[in-house]
């Protein structure tokens, strides 16, 4: 599983994700295609999510633990760290 942390910084949100997964986990969360997310940029355990002007990284967070809720973002196990 891909256990990754939420970081609300500015207008993104940081995703850490377990080595070699940040890709397939950014690859999933763009072809979401969630409105209040302008994109992704993945390393090698590590996401930035740019989040559009009109929305929060809030709106974002809770966003991707509804999807993981409803299993649409796997294999994810979400940990949210204020």
């Amino acid at each position: 599983m891909a256990l990754y942390q939420c970081f609300p910084q500015g207008n993104l949100v940081v995703l850490k994700t377990v080595v070699g997964m940040a890709m397939a986990v950014a690859t999933a969360i763009d072809a979401l295609e969630i409105n209040e997310i302008v994109g992704c940029i993945a390393g090698d355990d590590t996401i930035f999510i740019a989040v559009s002007e009109s929305s929060t990284t809030t709106d974002v967070i809770k966003e991707l633990k509804k999807l993981t809720k409803r299993r649409l973002i796997l294999p994810v196990i979400v940990y949210y760290c204020p």
